[in-house]
């Protein structure tokens, strides 16, 4: 549940190739980001949606192996308890549902952040 409100809300959250760029006070990324573009022959919109889907699912998948790693660990680390292996994955999965969310709420505080600055420079 929690991964599909972060796959949801990661574009409002300021997650993207756009917002992203923006931020990078270097202009390296809008740089690569237009080469590559250009390299495949891809419209920059076009390109930028597919920037956006893709780092959203690796983030949503890598975060789904770090909780069947973690787990791992956890019953590594527990051995001596004797607990099964879901009650360690029944965690993992919590805290990987917390970090979805935290990083949801980065991301729009960071975003409200930015726009208020803009706000207030007047």
């Amino acid at each position: 549940m929690c991964a599909a409100i972060f796959f949801l809300s990661a574009p409002v959250a300021g997650f993207t190739l756009t917002a992203m760029a923006d931020a990078d006070r270097s202009g390296d990324l809008r740089r690569l980001a237009s080469a590559r573009a250009a390299e495949r022959r891809m419209d920059s919109s076009y390109f930028n949606a597919r920037f956006d889907v893709r780092v959203q699912s690796v983030y949503t998948v890598t975060l789904g192996a770090v909780a069947l790693v973690f787990a791992l660990t956890l019953q590594a680390l527990f051995r001596t308890r004797r607990w099964p292996y879901g009650a360690h994955l029944v965690f993992a999965f919590h805290l990987v549902s917390f970090m979805f969310l935290a990083t949801v709420a980065a991301g729009l505080s960071r975003r409200a952040g930015r726009e208020g600055s803009r706000r207030y420079r007047r």
